[in-house]
């Protein structure tokens, strides 16, 4: 088994002169995309005012974090970590990691049970479950909970002294000596698989929805071509495969970009120590850094209400741009 020793000289060694730019360049993106995201988010009343998009807010917050952990503390701990000058920086860059990473991944699976609850309920039924999924009240308690869960993981890893530099070359968890540290810290594996599992499960339902609803609306479409419902259900099913699609990319990108990171993180207490050189594991978190500054493009570009007002925005700054342009031609 590796010694701390050991770990710290690589983890400090010289594949921190390139991974350092450009891992720090890929979350300072990530930093100005869910800026970006949010900014639209909290700044638009029509989007603002729909409880279910605070999920889509919360994920962007998440990522913002990350971004900010990258960027900021990791590169200032890059800087004073190797003498031990910022112990207490190093595990709070630790704890940001760990947090911000774990509460991404719950989103997703959200706002993909949110839209299949609120598309799948009657009218008039009143079922207690259903009601509360989609009520702020509810979005704001299932949110907090996520939120509750990483900082608590995070917590008791600190207070054991588990937070610092990993052997994949970011601030995360420490090599693990006990047992029982890593079980607590696997917790958060399970977490992400069962948000995997409820993600695949809700999906296949709402696809399921979806194209029942779809072929039903295509036998009434000759008969009210322009019945005001048909264009109302057709509205509906729009932003739902705008969701399906997100959720759709929200998932499978993770899995193709961080799945090797879970796979040899998460079986580190089975795996040999060496079974990834350093200059490996720094690549697998390059990688891992490219999902959180894609995620706030996939929202806004795939979401209705998102891309609507970032198209208009986008219009509103080239027509102030030209009329600059012009005016100080005419000058």
């Amino acid at each position: 088994m590796m010694n701390d020793s050991v770990i710290l000289a690589e983890f400090y060694g010289p594949t921190l002169s390139w991974f350092r730019p450009i891992f720090g360049l890929l979350c300072l993106l990530a930093v100005l995309g869910n800026g970006l995201l949010i900014w639209i988010a909290l700044t638009t009343p029509s989007i603002r005012s729909v409880n279910s998009n605070w999920f889509v807010i919360s994920m962007g917050i998440s990522d913002f974090l990350w971004g900010f952990y990258g960027s900021v503390l990791s590169s200032i701990a890059f800087s004073c970590g190797s003498d031990g000058s910022c112990p207490t920086l190093v595990k709070i860059s630790g704890g940001f990691c760990i947090s911000t990473i774990e509460s991404s991944f719950v989103f997703p699976t959200f706002i993909v049970i949110n839209r299949y609850v609120k598309v799948t309920t009657l009218p008039g039924d009143s079922g207690r479950l259903r009601r509360f999924l989609v009520s702020s009240k509810g979005i704001l308690i299932i949110s907090g909970c996520a939120w509750i869960y990483v900082i608590v993981l995070s917590s008791i890893l600190a207070i054991f002294d588990q937070l610092g530099e990993d052997p994949f070359g970011v601030y995360c968890a420490n090599h693990f000596k006990s047992f029982w540290l890593y079980l607590v810290y696997m917790t958060g594996g399970m977490y992400a698989m069962s948000s995997y599992t409820a993600t695949f499960y809700f999906y296949s339902k709402l696809q399921k929805f979806v194209a029942t609803s779809i072929a039903r609306v295509n036998a009434n479409r000759p008969v009210r071509r322009n019945a005001f419902h048909t264009r109302q259900q057709d509205h509906q099913e729009g932003d739902t495969k705008a969701v399906m699609k997100m959720v759709k990319l929200s998932t499978l990108l993770p899995l193709v970009l961080q799945g090797g990171v879970f796979v040899i993180d998460g079986g580190q207490w089975f795996l040999p120590d060496d079974l990834l050189p350093m200059w490996g594991g720094r690549l697998f978190s390059i990688a891992f850094a490219i999902m959180p500054m894609c995620s706030p493009w996939i929202l806004l570009l795939t979401l209705g209400p998102f891309k609507r007002e970032l198209k208009r925005r986008w219009g509103v700054a080239l027509r102030r741009t030209n009329s600059v342009t012009a005016v100080a031609s005419v000058m």
